[in-house]
């Protein structure tokens, strides 16, 4: 049922508590998933902090030299040796932290 037809059916009032209702089940939902991945980013708060010190170290820019000379196996997992994609995931953790400080003063 539309909300029009909710509102010509039983009312103003009924709309209210139907239009709440599907705001509370929507926030409630969102929350949930909000939490769960907190709680997982959390796990790996020190795998930030690990990946900006090999990156800052300059240990990074010698794998990735090496890994171009083609010094490490192809089997190895290549995702931190591509500089976007370590620029792209810490833009996006700033971004998330700045969106939740501005979660935290709502």
């Amino acid at each position: 049922m539309d909300k029009k037809e909710i509102f010509e059916l039983f009312g103003e009032d009924a709309y209210r508590v139907n239009h709440n209702g599907k705001v509370y089940r929507d926030l409630r939902k969102r929350v949930s998933s909000a939490h769960r991945a907190v709680k997982g980013l959390l796990k790996k708060i020190d795998g930030i902090a690990e990946l900006e010190e090999y990156v800052d170290s300059g240990q990074w820019l010698r794998d990735f030299e090496a890994d171009e000379r083609g010094e490490f196996s192809p089997s190895l997992c290549r995702d931190a040796m591509t500089e976007d994609a370590l620029y792209d995931l810490f833009e996006d953790i700033r971004t998330l932290r700045l969106e939740m400080k501005r979660f935290l003063k709502a």
